[in-house]
Order: C-alpha cells, then structure tokens, then sequence
C-alpha cells in the first residue's frame, strides 16, 4: 500500500501516517518535499506553485521515536529535483502499538536538516484469552478469534478479508501441517470461528506451532498471533 503526503521543509507540518502492529514493508510512504510554498512563476501568468526542494546527494532517514530510543529507516529518492523520497515502513516501526512522533533527516556535507510535524499511529491487533491450543487428534475443535483495534474497538472482517490459520512443526518449517481459512461469513459472536476437523489432526502427535494471518481484500497481510503451541494429545484425560 502507498501513501504520498506532502511535507514541508521549513514550516510545521501536521501529517499522519497509519500502520498495524506486526506487519513489515507492506507501507511505502511517498513523500514530496517542499521547499518553499506559494512561489509565483513571472513567465507563467503569476501561476503559483510549491518550490519543490531538490535532494541531490541528500541522504534521507524517517525516524521513529519512541521511549525506548528512536528507529529508523533509510529512503529512497525516486526524484532527487522535484523533491520525491520514499520510505517503506520496516517491523522496527511497528514493533510497538500506539501514537509516536517521527521526523525526516536530511544530510550532506555539513548540512543536517530536520522536518517535524509527522506522526505514525500504530494499531495494535490482538486474539482474545489464551493463545496456547491443546486439543485431542482426530476430533473436532471450533476456535474463535477476536481482533481489536488499537483503542479497544473490535475489528470487523469486510468482504474479502480473511483470517488465515496455520499449524506448523518447528519455527523453520516452512509449509503448513494445517491450513485453515475464516471469512467475514463465519463472525460468530464478537469474532470468527476457525473449525478445525477431525481429519487435520489424525496424523498428528505432540507440539507444534500455529499462526494466524489477516489478509485483506486488497492483499494487505498482517501476522495477528505469531508462533503460539498447538499440542495434540492422544487421549481425552490430559486437561487443556
């Protein structure tokens, strides 16, 4: 997904960006840096347009900062005299949920200059209770999950979003042992129910790790709950 703002290099800016908790260069900020605004063009009819900043031999960084020190991320200048930079937002930046101020670092040579006025509001994306799984192979186990917003709000899958459950073996393994999927057509409650059958879990025997996925419909991908226990037993006496 991508984002243009404009920013200003000499004024106060009031922009904001928006991420999720856990995802990792799926957001390019595309930033055009001004200069100065409102210049008038004698040659033009007085047309009045913004200077843009020309950012040759420019290194550019977008800060995050935070309370336990700032992140950052180099950019990427696509058009050094019109002023274009872009960021793409690693998982250092959404490491942390909540509302942080950032700023862009402009240096060369002796030249260090700063543009403030950004701020990256981070939602947080949690699944409801206990996130260990135990369950007894070969039986059927229904598991709801529920998603919240940053301010506690309860996310709402919409049309062609999905919930993508995944049981592996070890951290390294790199395919599924079981793959399940939630649409919007299976809300039960405040949240969405993944039916695991009786055949996932007939050939399988004593821990694994699972993961569930939100995609959404225009292919954003964010990890909800990363490498939890997924134990089967073979009996019925062992408590979950």
């Amino acid at each position: 997904m991508e984002y243009e703002v404009n920013l200003n290099a000499y004024e106060m800016n009031q922009v904001n960006l928006y991420a999720v908790q856990g995802e990792a260069d799926s957001r390019k900020i595309i930033c055009h840096i001004i200069e100065k605004s409102g210049v008038v063009i004698p040659t033009s009819n007085a047309t009045v347009v913004n200077k843009m900043l020309n950012l040759t031999d420019f290194t550019i960084k977008l800060y995050e900062i935070r309370s336990d020190g700032a992140v950052s991320v180099e950019g990427t200048i696509e058009d050094a005299e019109n002023g274009v930079v872009s960021f793409e937002l690693s998982d250092d930046f959404t490491e942390q949920s909540g509302i942080f101020d950032c700023a862009v670092v402009l240096t060369k040579a002796i030249e260090d200059l700063r543009i403030v006025g950004i701020s990256l509001q981070v939602a947080k994306l949690n699944i409801e209770g206990n996130t260990n799984i135990i369950i007894q192979r070969g039986t059927t186990k229904i598991i709801n999950i529920v998603i919240y917003n940053d301010d506690d709000t309860i996310y709402t899958l919409e049309s062609g979003d999905k919930l993508i459950f995944g049981v592996k073996k070890s951290l390294s393994a790199i395919d599924y042992t079981i793959k399940k999927e939630s649409t919007s057509d299976s809300k039960d409650g405040n949240g969405y129910n993944i039916t695991l059958e009786p055949a996932d879990t007939q050939k399988l025997l004593g821990s694994y790790l699972y993961e569930v996925a939100l995609q959404t419909a225009s292919g954003e991908y964010y990890i909800v709950i990363d490498c939890s226990e997924f134990v089967v037993t073979n009996t019925l006496t062992q408590k979950e």
